[in-house]
């Protein structure tokens, strides 16, 4: 078991409020930034934030904003579905242009895109992309000999049933075959895994006594994941002269794979979520299950380090069968390393103080558990989860002892029990689908509960 309340009082910067002696009043403020983290993880004035919920207004923006860039568009992703539409109409695919031609659209226009995708590692001599739709194993196919184009098929009315999904998985296997051997110019792919060594330190630093089971162990130690979703457009100046620069980027829950998109009225089977397989119990198409997630774009100086958390795993990374790795041409770092937080620009009116968290095993950077951590530790009357996941039962554990320690000073001041509101904590997870249940938590929380 992990005491987080060790790790609380790491976080935590005392300060010291002066009483106004006549007024016999201070003004002081709660701790929301990690401020002792402050020379790894700035925190950014002059940002505007715009905050969408669900693909239907997350994607519709990416695409608009991928649309009108004009230098570069850099993509973190847990996986990559190329059939996939991020603005939609109708019920037949594609609904919409794909994800994959709007990225070998603007690959063409000369914007250069570049792709960092988690994988698993190789197995048996094959590479395995995890989330990599259709993908399979590639090793030993040949590459390419010139520069390839490919468009998504469009539908008519005397094509296919709508729910067969043939055409959709022809099209993203031959993406991926094109896409990774470097067949369309100026788009990139690399894949990054996490250092199995540098991942057991972060997790013996931060979270140690934690792994109690031998899922868990083997979830934490055989397959972690670099859960990172970003996107970053035009960090660097427009190379032709006359081109707006579209400076903006995206920090986000959304997997860029079909299931994730979904309006925010979560209709029931929506068509125009992602159609499910053919069974033979369905007597018509089947949309999909919703899913819920988030997405805020981000314009101001906190790009800087969206830069800074994309080169560092961009110049780390190895492109298909070990080709265009870190090792070849020039750092990104390096090409942007001049560019400056004052150097990004900011929207008029911008006024929103940002800091950008992550989880880096290879730097034992464990910022978000940080604010998940001090974040919880300054509720006062509710918390609110809605999260893919819950399952740090240490975390419940240290809510219910700060809030313990809270309730025996309040008493210790004279307060009547009733006069000391409860803290309650809601939590929105997906239903589980399968057992063993992999959302909740595994190990029994005890009186954590209450």
């Amino acid at each position: 078991m992990t005491d987080l309340t060790k790790l609380l009082a790491e976080i935590q910067r005392p300060d010291v409020s002066h009483v106004d002696m006549i007024k016999r009043r201070a003004t002081c403020t709660l701790q929301w930034f990690l401020e002792n983290d402050v020379k790894t993880h700035p925190i950014h004035n002059n940002n505007h934030l715009e905050f969408f919920m669900c693909g239907q207004e997350g994607f519709g923006a990416i695409e608009k904003d991928i649309r009108a860039a004009t230098s570069s568009i850099d993509l973190v992703l847990w996986g990559f579905d190329p059939g996939m539409e991020l603005t939609r109409s109708g019920n037949v695919w594609p609904r919409g242009t794909t994800y994959g031609d709007l990225l070998t659209t603007k690959a063409r226009e000369g914007v250069k895109v570049r792709m960092l995708i988690w994988y698993l590692g190789n197995v048996r001599g094959g590479l395995i992309a995890e989330n990599c739709p259709d993908i399979g194993f590639t090793t030993g196919l040949p590459l390419p000999s010139s520069k390839h184009e490919l468009t998504a098929p469009v539908p008519t009315s005397s094509g296919p049933a709508p729910w067969s999904l043939t055409d959709r998985s022809n099209y993203c296997n031959e993406w991926w075959k094109i896409a990774i051997r470097g067949g369309f110019k100026n788009l990139e792919i690399r894949f990054r895994k996490v250092d199995q060594v540098k991942m057991d330190s972060n997790i013996a630093k931060y979270l140690p006594g934690s792994v109690s089971s031998a899922t868990q162990a083997i979830g934490l130690n055989f397959i972690p994941t670099h859960h990172q979703k970003p996107v970053l457009i035009d960090y660097a100046p427009a190379s032709a002269p006359g081109k707006k620069r579209n400076t903006c980027g995206y920090v986000m829950g959304l997997n860029s794979v079909t299931d994730y998109w979904d309006t925010p009225a979560h209709g029931y089977n929506d068509q125009l979520r992602e159609l499910a397989e053919v069974r033979s119990s369905f007597d018509r198409p089947w949309a999909r299950k919703p899913y819920r997630d988030y997405a805020i774009r981000v314009q101001g100086e906190a790009l800087y380090c969206i830069n800074q958390n994309f080169v560092q795993g961009w110049d780390t990374a190895d492109g298909y069968n070990g080709g265009n790795s870190a090792s070849s041409g020039s750092p990104l770092g390096n090409e942007r390393e001049s560019i400056t937080p004052g150097d990004l620009p900011v929207p008029a009116g911008a006024r929103c103080r940002a800091q950008i968290l992550r989880t880096f095993p290879d730097s034992l950077d464990a910022t978000i558990l940080k604010a998940y951590t001090l974040a919880a530790a300054n509720a006062v009357n509710y918390i609110y989860v809605e999260n893919q996941y819950f399952q740090l039962a240490d975390w419940p554990r240290m809510i219910k002892k700060i809030r313990e320690k809270y309730c025996d000073a309040m008493k210790a001041a004279g307060a009547k029990p009733n006069e000391i509101a409860p803290l309650h904590m809601f939590v929105v997870i997906p239903q589980p689908e399968r057992d063993p249940i992999p959302m909740t938590p595994s190990i029994s929380w005890g009186k954590a509960r209450a």
